[in-house]
């Protein structure tokens, strides 16, 4: 995944948090190395709250996160597949095929 796509994901995750916990704000933070060898730290800020780790939210919080994730990864899929479906012509897709 290049940057510029992390950083398109990490919008499309931030306004699914917007939509289920009003006025919050989620953040995708990498772990350690580049964008293929890090880990992902997931966190959510409520409105009048201080940032809060994945790790330190309730059951049903933690829930709702991973619906806002799972979502936010099949929006994004979707796109990547038209993308990658544009860049291919007539004659390759028969051949990729």
């Amino acid at each position: 995944m290049a940057p510029a796509e992390y950083e398109e994901v990490k919008e499309e995750f931030d306004s699914m948090i917007k939509v289920i916990f009003e006025g919050a704000e989620g953040d995708l933070r990498l772990e350690g190395g580049g964008i293929l060898n890090s880990g992902i730290e997931i966190v959510v800020k409520h409105s009048k709250r201080r940032n809060q780790r994945l790790q330190m939210m309730s059951g049903g919080e933690k829930t709702l996160v991973g619906i806002a994730l799972l979502f936010t990864l099949l929006f994004f899929g979707k796109y990547i597949n038209e993308i990658t479906l544009q860049r291919f012509t007539k004659e390759e897709s028969v051949d990729f095929l």
